[in-house]
């Protein structure tokens, strides 16, 4: 497990706060609740190779909630991640500390003792960037919701050096062996004080709770919430660039455009034949499926014929202002697929966009064609 001592020191000094405060164990009580809350991602369900995206840490459903945990996995090979910010939904209940990546945690300042949140909202927004093409699982494990505190006699939670008095040092050990498990080079059970397996943010509440308290006073202990978790799945549409190349006068001059697809089969041997304005590819399978490919109209547009092995077959044209989809389905085998527009581009420099009808000359019949169509727009 990954485990980077210098970031966990200074989050644990983080929850220590002021350290010449302790805390009273006066506060909110345990929560009992009909039914458990449940923490969950909210995902996009596609996304293009490239883009970046959103993915929200939310819950629902919970009671007195004044802080939370959570690891957040996800496939390396083809998202990354940018960052990370606090939600809205904890703030309500006062100032708030978070600490994001791919452990995340977030709590209400205290003393005094927080009364906590309830209801529903984000507790965190991700920001990542598409990498590669493929389907993506982003997980949630090690999660917890705290909604309450208990106050106990001494046990000795939070004391990691057992000299009865929970400081700095006990800070110190917790935060280097944080997000350790058992069997871990790093675990040492004296800093997981509930013996749970994991050295997590129960553990560094232990100390916070209790800070500057020694043997015999009783100590504060976090209360959880039982709940749900569940994470998210994302559907990555690959992109091939494409080029294309005009002479305007003495000016040579290249123009780039990406073509995304979704696809039963991946693409294989793409590319552009410029001199016949067509894109090619090939597609293997052994069941009949479906291809959607989604094609600029910087680069192609107006009607499109789809050929497969050299045969018409038949496709189903949607667009939005600046791209075209083109959908097709194929049956059992290897196809050589051509997709030729009816328009080729003809944007070659700032002059070729007065001419509307795409003849190599701005002349009246642009005119006559905008004045026709003045005022539409597609919507």
């Amino acid at each position: 497990m990954r485990n980077d001592n210098s970031v966990h020191a200074l989050q644990a000094l983080s929850m220590l706060g002021l350290l010449v405060i302790s805390i009273a164990s006066a506060g909110i009580e345990a929560v009992d609740i009909d039914s458990s809350p449940t923490l969950y991602l909210d995902t996009p369900t596609s996304v293009r190779v490239g883009e970046s995206f959103i993915v929200s840490l939310k819950v629902a459903g919970v009671v007195n909630l004044w802080g939370w945990q959570a690891k957040l996995e996800w496939d390396t090979a083809l998202i990354e991640l940018v960052g990370t910010v606090e939600g809205d939904f904890l703030k309500a209940g006062g100032t708030t500390n978070f600490l994001g990546g791919e452990w995340s945690v977030g709590w209400l300042e205290f003393p005094p003792l927080p009364s906590g949140v309830s209801g529903s909202g984000t507790l965190m927004n991700a920001k990542f960037q598409c990498t590669g093409p493929g389907e993506s699982s982003l997980s949630l494990s090690f999660t917890r919701l705290f909604t309450g505190f208990q106050s106990v006699p001494w046990n000795g939670w939070g004391d990691a050096n057992g000299d009865g008095i929970i400081d700095v040092t006990d800070a110190i050990m917790v935060s280097f062996d944080f997000g350790s498990l058992i069997g871990d080079p790093h675990y040492d059970p004296a800093c997981d004080f509930n013996s749970d397996g994991i050295i997590d943010h129960f553990d560094l509440f232990c100390v916070r709770l209790n800070f500057g308290k020694a043997s015999p006073s009783p100590v504060d202990i976090p209360v959880e919430s039982t709940h749900t978790a569940t994470g998210g799945s994302i559907s990555q549409k690959a992109e091939f660039p494409v080029t294309w190349r005009w002479v305007n006068g003495s000016e040579d001059v290249w123009y780039f455009a990406h073509v995304s697809y979704d696809s039963d089969n991946p693409l294989e041997d793409f590319s552009y034949a410029q001199p016949l304005d067509y894109i090619s590819f090939n597609i293997t399978s052994s069941a009949s499926g479906y291809c959607n490919v989604t094609i600029p109209k910087a680069f192609m547009s107006g009607a499109f014929q789809v050929l497969l092995n050299d045969t018409l077959t038949p496709s189903i044209l949607s667009w939005n202002r600046t791209h075209t989809s083109v959908y097709f389905t194929y049956g059992v085998g290897t196809h050589n697929v051509h997709i030729k527009g009816e328009i080729a581009t003809k944007l070659r420099g700032l002059w070729s966009l007065s001419d509307v009808n795409g003849d190599g000359i701005v002349d009246i019949y642009d005119l006559f064609k905008v004045a026709k169509d003045y005022g539409w727009h597609e919507p």
